[in-house]
């Protein structure tokens, strides 16, 4: 059998996509990863990196394309890593960001038909973000990083930005041409809201996620509520008025002062979420822990989830394999049953998914 050697040009038939953009394809047995591709196309693609048990590829021809294919609307799509999907209709990010999650709570979680309602689409599909990390370097060059590089791709616009957060891109480039030539990279983030005060990335489908969360929360017990990762409040805000008491946690100390500010009738605390839940001692037992982890999930939360027992738990992820992870972790050593799962779209033409899953208590 020939043996299979890095920058072999290879043809390959793209089976699916998978978490982080890439179409999926196999090779002698071998997986190979492909960026900017769709499923049912064949294409020429050259072997990169190996890694365990997978080739990454790079896209050479592609000879079969899907019906699916589009024309990227951004000049820099490809080369900009900013967005991963603009190849494809908005109608097929959704499906397939739907199917990933599932996926993964099927593959990786071990649950059996689990429960997953239509994505929720994005209210705007361009101009939705309220906020952008920007890069200049040595070079002059503004703008994002190439895909998986440090490289800055100069840009002049970016279409998934809002209006305020261009126009501020094209006065940081006018400042930039006129400012001294640097020896390092700088970052910089431009917002659409006033410096020094928090927003959502894309704020219409935040307040979609919030009304959402009061949905599900309203036909439960919802007296009584911890908040873990809470941040700035920005969930905790929901429960205004709504619950008898919150205890919302964070790790950032500015995060906690606003979240204090704003809702200054419940509790927070400044703590690291694990550590703080194993040894809470509440006055009332929770009726609902609400969860919003990074994107490494929460691992380090199950011991105090076993010790709470809270009736309900709502788990708002970012990540979809370590969700799977999590909320198996919650079924085996705490004994909850997962009820429904809602993908929700935040991020556009990105691989990203957010979603919303809800677990109880079992009755058995």
């Amino acid at each position: 059998m020939t043996a299979i050697m890095k920058d072999q040009t290879i043809e390959v038939h793209i089976d699916k996509l998978v978490y982080g953009g890439k179409g999926l394809a196999f090779w002698k047995g071998q997986a190979v990863f492909v960026p900017l591709v769709l499923p049912g196309e064949r294409v020429l693609v050259r072997l990169g990196g190996q890694r365990k048990d997978y080739w990454e590829a790079d896209l050479l021809e592609i000879l079969e394309p899907s019906p699916e294919r589009g024309v990227p609307r951004c000049r820099y799509f490809g080369k900009c890593g900013g967005c991963h999907w603009q190849h494809m209709g908005y109608a097929t990010q959704l499906f397939w960001k739907r199917e990933i999650v599932k996926e993964s709570l099927v593959r990786l979680g071990k649950f059996e038909n689990p429960h997953v309602f239509t994505i929720l689409p994005s209210p705007q599909i361009w101009g939705w973000r309220s906020r952008i990390q920007i890069h200049r370097d040595p070079k002059g060059h503004v703008g994002f990083y190439r895909e998986q590089s440090h490289d800055v791709i100069d840009i002049d616009e970016c279409l998934i930005a809002d209006a305020a957060v261009n126009d501020d891109l094209r006065q940081f480039r006018s400042e930039s041409k006129n400012t001294h030539q640097m020896s390092h990279k700088e970052t910089c983030e431009l917002r659409s809201n006033p410096s020094g005060f928090f927003s959502q990335v894309n704020p219409a489908q935040n307040e979609n996620l919030k009304q959402l969360l009061w949905k599900w929360a309203e036909s439960l017990p919802h007296n009584h509520i911890v908040e873990l990762f809470c941040g700035q409040g920005n969930l905790s805000s929901v429960f205004e008025k709504r619950c008898r008491t919150l205890v919302g946690v964070d790790v950032s100390r500015e995060a906690i002062l606003q979240a204090r500010k704003c809702s200054p009738q419940f509790d927070f605390y400044v703590d690291e979420a694990g550590s703080f839940y194993k040894t809470f001692q509440p006055k009332n037992p929770t009726d609902l822990l609400v969860l919003d982890p990074p994107r490494e999930g929460c691992v380090d939360l199950v011991e105090g989830v076993v010790i709470h027992q809270p009736k309900n738990i709502f788990y708002i992820s970012c990540n979809p394999t370590t969700l799977a992870r999590d909320l198996k972790l919650l079924r085996e050593k705490g004994g909850y049953q997962l009820v429904s799962v809602q993908p929700i779209d935040m991020f556009p033409h990105s691989f990203h998914i957010e979603s919303l899953s809800w677990m109880r208590q079992s009755l058995g």
